[in-house]
């Protein structure tokens, strides 16, 4: 499986149709995933290893989410924010607002 698919089917799994908090929360309680594919995850956004478009196609269509831009830069803002979320060790979530 090659980094956007991996990405893309988490994103699918959580948040194609659900909300941005709900999304967040499940994945916390969540103790299913693969111990191995969110470290890989959260390497390949922080390191930005997606090719040109992948970003933004993640977040419009794998996560079914909108952004205030559609760019890359805003899409790997979005994904940065999922995982800040994810990693949070509080109860709280921040939500996606325009930079």
């Amino acid at each position: 499986m090659n980094n956007y698919q991996r990405i893309s089917s988490f994103l699918i799994a959580y948040f194609a149709d659900e909300w941005y908090g709900v999304a967040i929360r499940d994945i916390r309680k969540n103790t299913s995933i693969n111990p191995e594919d969110w470290p890989l995850i959260v390497e390949i956004i922080r390191n930005r290893d997606l090719l040109p478009g992948q970003p933004l196609s993640l977040v419009n269509h794998a996560a079914n989410q909108l952004l205030y831009e559609n760019s890359d830069e805003e899409a790997y803002f979005w994904l940065d924010l999922m995982v800040h979320n994810v990693e949070r060790t509080d109860d709280e979530i921040e939500e996606y607002y325009p930079r």
